[in-house]
């Protein structure tokens, strides 16, 4: 019966060639989309779900009269009202340098994306995991710095790189602490340096 109707339906295809033409192509297309459009918000949702507390992450943004909706606040701004607001419990903060940032050990310089100031609680919050250092340890004092193992292996090549000292910008040294794995690619927060510096989230706005 299967091998009749199968047999039928070829002939309908060669006899309406260009209506057959047109169908299939049509399906093929529609279904292309389907897919495209499928795998496209599964990317997209897929975002930040590595983090552990990702339930529980929020991202505080700013709304200005002219340039609408910002992800970005003053950065200093969290501390004064997270004091009222029992519902924070805790808060990190991330402050980007520059688009690209000369970072160099000894005879290496290289131009760095995805450089930022954060504070010491930075792994307490995100699930980015650690080569070298623990989360609880890698920011301390003030002058430290966590980069990820492509940045470890253009600078350091195979030496073990915890303890060693980078310049930033030839005028600022900050001591390696922590080698994270590559930031994953559905990652909002992509870095390749992280550096911890008492005041760096100082404004002056008062001046």
């Amino acid at each position: 019966m299967f091998k009749n109707h199968f047999k039928l339906v070829l002939r309908k295809l060669k006899k309406e060639k260009l209506y057959s033409f047109v169908n299939i192509f049509g399906l093929t297309i529609g279904l292309t989309a389907f897919l495209l459009i499928s795998l496209y918000v599964r990317d997209e949702l897929s975002f930040d779900k590595f983090h552990t507390n990702k339930d529980n992450i929020y991202r505080l943004v700013s709304e200005h009269e002219r340039l609408g909706i910002r992800s970005a606040i003053a950065s200093d701004f969290v501390e004064y009202f997270s004091y009222d607001m029992p519902q924070v419990d805790s808060y990190t903060r991330l402050l980007g340098i520059d688009e690209k940032v000369l970072v160099g050990h000894d005879e290496e310089h290289f131009n760095v994306s995805g450089v930022f100031f954060t504070d010491p609680n930075f792994f307490d919050f995100f699930s980015f995991e650690l080569k070298k250092g623990f989360p609880e340890t890698v920011f301390v004092n003030g002058g430290e710095a966590v980069i990820s193992e492509s940045l470890s292996q253009k600078l350091f090549g195979d030496i073990d790189p915890i303890g060693k000292e980078i310049q930033i910008e030839k005028n600022e040294k900050y001591v390696i602490t922590g080698v994270t794995a590559d930031n994953p690619a559905n990652s909002t927060i992509q870095f390749d340096l992280l550096l911890n510096k008492a005041g760096a989230f100082k404004n002056d706005f008062e001046r």
